[in-house]
This record gives C-alpha cells, sequence and structure tokens, in this order.
C-alpha cells in the first residue's frame, strides 16, 4: 500500500530535521478523503469517540511522529495532553511513564504522571509520584489543591497530609 501524504512528509522532514509548518501536515484534501486507508480508518475511529477532526488528526500525527522518534518528548507532551483531554487515560499513563523515564527530574513530567495514576485509581502510587514531583520542585499548591485529575484521592489519608503539609 503506498503511504499517504501525511506519512510521507512527516518522515521526510523527520529525516531531514526540518521543521513542518501546519499546511505541510495537513493537507485539507487528506482530511477529506484520505488515499491512506489506515489513515483513513483511524481518523474515523476518532472522531467516532467525539474528538474534534483536528484534535483526531493531531493525535494521528503526533503518534507517528512518536513511533518514529521515541525520544521526542516536546510530541510526548502534545500527544499526553490530547489523549488527558479526551479522557483516553490509560493512552495518557503510558506517555506519562514514558515522559518520566526521558525527563526523571522534571517535577511537571512527575506531576502529570501522578495525575494519570489517580485518574486510574491507583491511590497509592499516585501519592508517591506526587511526593516525588514535589521533591523534584513542584510548587504550584494552588492548583495541586482543585486539580480536577486529583479529585479521586481527596479524603485518601496521604494526600490530605500532603495537602495539608504543604499549604503555600
Amino acid at each position: 500500500m503506498e503511504e499517504c501524504a501525511h506519512t510521507l512528509v512527516t518522515h521526510s522532514a523527520i529525516q531531514s530535521e526540518q521543521a513542518l509548518t501546519r499546511e505541510q501536515v495537513i493537507p485539507q484534501p487528506l482530511l477529506k478523503a484520505s488515499a491512506c486507508l489506515v489513515c483513513a480508518s483511524e481518523l474515523r475511529e476518532y472522531t467516532k469517540m467525539e474528538i474534534s477532526p483536528q484534535d483526531a488528526f493531531d493525535i494521528l500525527f503526533y503518534e507517528n511522529v512518536s513511533r518514529r522518534d521515541r525520544k521526542d518528548t516536546a510530541t510526548l507532551e502534545l500527544l499526553a495532553g490530547l489523549y488527558s483531554k479526551y479522557g483516553m487515560i490509560k493512552q495518557s499513563l503510558r506517555i506519562d511513564r514514558r515522559l518520566a523515564r526521558l525527563l526523571p527530574e522534571d517535577p511537571r513530567v512527575r506531576y502529570n504522571l501522578a495525575c494519570s495514576l489517580s485518574l486510574m485509581g491507583r491511590k497509592k502510587h499516585a501519592v508517591q509520584t506526587l511526593r516525588e514531583a514535589i521533591e523534584l520542585g513542584y510548587e504550584d499548591w494552588a492548583w495541586l489543591s482543585q486539580d480536577p485529575d486529583l479529585e479521586p484521592l481527596r479524603g485518601y489519608a496521604a494526600f490530605d497530609e500532603i495537602i495539608s503539609n504543604n499549604r503555600w
């Protein structure tokens, strides 16, 4: 099967390390009638999930880029954000774990991992990871105290202890 237009553009840009413009990445005819049956099928699957067509395309694009460069942290962060936005928590957790391995000293990455763990109901691991984020320098207490991703932890003694011990 012939590769679709965005795959070819992406592949050549990655190999030559060129920056891509949105026009290069998203040819409008591709969104309407893709020659690539695989991409068209994946795009339809994401749009069935009530994901905006643009976000569906971006997810596919970032997934493609991340398969080609597994250490591209900027792409991984964008992808994790999109997964999280649409409640794709398992996928977001997978990416957050990869980011934590690639950026072990980044408190924001560790915080996001704690959020994904919280949403998956893994309270003990979420609190442990949240403590690691704080040890690495995470300081946004105002957000931490109201972050809806941490709602599953409210009332959990270990989380409440973090909140009470680290009030701004």
